[in-house]
């Protein structure tokens, strides 16, 4: 099995970090104040749009990009995954569902 798109994404997340050493999340689900820009200034926070136009949206259209799931929890142990992610020892999401 091939680790190209760990490293890929390994990649992308250290070049993100190197223009200010503050990596970004990009989430799909809408935000209010998406976390880490609303102290930016208007022409930096352009500059990481038009970045993700140019080279996050494409990987995702090309199915590049994966969501990395830890573990599922039925919404009734909704505790439980809290549990695990106050740990900090799991790499990925952890969803819930109904």
């Amino acid at each position: 099995m091939s680790n190209q798109p760990q490293t890929q994404n390994r990649d992308l997340n250290a070049k993100a970090a190197s223009w200010d050493g503050r990596p970004q999340t990009l989430t799909l689900c809408p935000s209010p104040s998406p976390a880490g820009l609303q102290y930016r200034s208007p022409e930096n926070k352009a500059v990481i749009v038009r970045e993700v136009e140019e080279n996050v949206w494409p990987a995702i259209v090309a199915d590049k990009v994966k969501t990395v799931v830890y573990k599922r929890f039925p919404l009734s142990e909704a505790a439980e995954a809290h549990q695990l992610m106050e740990t900090s020892q799991h790499i990925g999401k952890i969803p819930l569902f109904p």
